[in-house]
């Protein structure tokens, strides 16, 4: 199955739209998943430096537990270091 034209662009622009309410409303946990998702588009993209330094600021202001949210975000930074 092929992806719909301009989904990629789309994407990009709700997340943005998401990613501004996270931040106004100081919803820290949202803007982990949602950097998450962007940093995923980005890898696919080869877009690792920018996943990278993105998902690292993330995390270095989210508390240090195990949560689903920073599990993910750790295993696509992993991920995007090795390819």
């Amino acid at each position: 199955m092929q992806d719909p034209p301009g989904w990629r662009a789309q994407s990009d622009v709700l997340l943005e739209q998401a990613l501004k309410r996270s931040v106004a409303q100081g919803s820290l946990a949202w803007e982990l998943r949602i950097r998450t998702d962007q940093a995923r588009l980005w890898v696919t993209d080869g877009l690792r430096g920018k996943a990278e330094e993105t998902l690292q600021a993330i995390l270095s202001r989210y508390p240090s537990t195990n949560t689903i949210d920073r599990v993910a975000a750790e295993r696509v930074l992993e991920d995007g270091r090795g390819r």
